[in-house]
């Protein structure tokens, strides 16, 4: 069945992303985050949404915003790869369509206390 899912990311690979669309997570690709033993994305439920934010970071966009996002996608679950870690698992990519991108804009002062931020962009982090 078709249902609803999240996929936290680095600022830093939304270029890619844009260009090339969601990649797998696998061992043979130089920045992989992950090592799974199939392609696959990492997946949040609603349930679990801070999970996937916590793979998000906040990059400062100038006049004291910062800027994160965070995908929306449509997977079948029917398709799902458990993983051991509690409203995440990994999800094979063509069974998984980008439905949105969610963009948060803040400023400082809503910047939740250790949340990730980074103090500048450094354009050399951008994944390939």
């Amino acid at each position: 069945w078709i249902e609803r899912a999240w996929h936290g990311f680095k600022m830093e690979s939304l270029s890619s992303m844009l260009e090339r669309g969601l990649l797998p997570s696998d061992s043979s690709r130089i920045g992989a985050r992950f090592r799974v033993d199939r392609e696959c994305l990492y997946c949040c439920s609603d349930n679990h949404v801070g999970k996937a934010l916590g793979y998000c970071n906040s990059v400062p966009c100038g006049s004291n915003l910062f800027v994160s996002c965070m995908w929306e996608l449509a997977v079948d679950r029917c398709r799902l790869v458990a993983s051991k870690r509690r409203g995440q698992w990994l999800q094979p990519v063509d069974s998984v369509r980008i439905v949105a991108l969610w963009v948060c804009l803040r400023n400082m002062q809503h910047i939740a206390e250790g949340e990730s931020i980074q103090a500048k962009w450094e354009p050399l982090f951008e994944y390939d």
